[in-house]
């Protein structure tokens, strides 16, 4: 039986399991704290970094065999656990046990992810 991921139920993306039964913020500022040592410019400069080099995540799932999803999802997921995007890394996890079938619809939900995330920085 197929559950519908929280995060995802405005995408329509089921996935088994929910990884994000809840909302959680985007960052987590106090993992984002302790890495940068409470610097902010510190702070936006890591994160500025992580969302100029989104597009470079996104461009490998888009034309990737299996593997290089696997791997390009890893990265994404180990980018997003340094600047505390806690949220991100699990849909990033699920999505790297994905089947191509199910490629796309995991794309979709990553990118409203990052989405959320530049929206909550922009504040």
């Amino acid at each position: 039986m197929k559950v519908r991921l929280s995060l995802n139920q405005r995408y329509g993306v089921y996935l088994e399991n929910d990884p994000m039964p809840h909302h959680p913020s985007p960052i987590d500022h106090t993992h984002l704290d302790n890495f940068t040592g409470g610097d902010k410019a510190l702070q936006d400069e890591v994160i500025d970094i992580f969302i100029k080099n989104a597009p470079n995540y996104f461009a490998a799932l888009e034309t990737s065999s299996p593997q290089d999803w696997r791997t390009a999802l890893h990265r994404l997921k180990g980018a997003a656990r340094s600047i505390g995007a806690k949220p991100l890394a699990l849909l990033a996890q699920t999505a790297e046990k994905a089947e191509p079938k199910d490629y796309e619809a995991h794309r979709c939900a990553l990118r409203q992810e990052i989405a959320r995330l530049k929206s909550t920085i922009a504040r």
